[in-house]
């Protein structure tokens, strides 16, 4: 476990992945002041890696995204789907789960999925999910899908999901695979263009993402921007869909009981259609 007091470097590395996911090791080493020693510095941001404390940066767009969202008696043996999903080339995440829903999975196609967010937390807060409350309504906006993007930007956007694969690595694998004959430096600039349309896709847990209770929700709600505000207030990430007028809420709790806050909004009907599972088995093809 990371010492509190580096815990908040690591959020204020955090904080600088979320404005450039390329950012050097050495202008984080920088604007810290416990480790005189650069490496000393990247052994630390590999540990926060390691230990899935910040997860690796990435982008994200409205790409076109479709969800599948299966109940439990539309999937007879999920492990086996999961691994369908595994060999499916379209898939971005798959979700094995327990409860009201058997299986949740990301694909490209269709946009279905009109918002995606990794929620920026709050640094050493002490707001409990219990807290939460919804007093104005109000929706979350579409993501925007990119307009002005030709057949090389998009290429350009899945190769580098991951932003900080070297742009020599993207240009040789745009030649090996023959799409594009072009520098490092074209690279360079349709990636600084694209990025504009972008929003990071990182996230940060200061105990490590492996020792929270996760718990997928779904719901609607007329409260949506309320609901994306408080959950800002907590000292963890959640991750944020939103498919026609459902969210799906990806919550890291202390303990899985915490959800009932969920039961309480339900009965005073500032949310409905509540469905609440429990994570078994999880697949993406990006490096976590």
């Amino acid at each position: 476990m990371v010492k509190n007091e580096l815990v908040e470097v690591l959020y204020l590395f955090y904080l600088k992945f979320m404005e450039n996911p390329r950012i050097k090791y050495k202008r984080l080493h920088e604007l810290q002041t416990i480790y005189k020693a650069e490496n000393s510095t990247i052994q630390l941001i590999h540990t926060a890696f390691n230990e899935k404390i910040i997860l690796s940066p990435h982008i994200y767009c409205n790409s076109g995204i479709d969800v599948e969202l299966k109940f439990r008696d539309e999937v007879e043996d999920q492990i086996e789907y999961l691994e369908s999903c595994k060999n499916d080339s379209e898939v971005t995440r798959a979700v094995a789960l327990f409860g009201e829903h058997s299986f949740l999975c990301f694909r490209k196609g269709p946009s279905i999925l009109r918002y995606a967010e990794a929620i920026k937390p709050s640094m050493g807060s002490s707001f409990k999910i219990k807290d939460m409350e919804l007093k104005e309504k109000g929706k979350i906006p579409n993501d925007p899908y990119p307009r002005c993007w030709d057949e090389m930007d998009w290429k350009i956007y899945h190769l580098m999901r991951n932003p900080r694969i070297p742009f020599p690595k993207i240009s040789g694998k745009l030649k090996i695979e023959g799409d594009f004959n072009v520098s490092w430096k074209t690279v360079a600039t349709r990636y600084y263009k694209i990025v504009e349309d972008c929003k990071p896709w990182i996230a940060f847990f200061p105990r490590g993402m492996d020792n929270y209770s996760q718990t997928f929700l779904t719901l609607r709600t007329d409260y949506e921007t309320d609901l994306r505000n408080e959950l800002q207030k907590l000292d963890r990430t959640t991750f944020m869909y939103k498919m026609g007028k459902t969210i799906i809420l990806n919550l890291f709790l202390d303990n899985n009981i915490e959800h009932r806050i969920f039961i309480e909004l339900k009965k005073r009907r500032l949310i409905r259609d509540l469905h609440v599972s429990m994570p078994v088995h999880f697949w993406t093809p990006f490096p976590i």
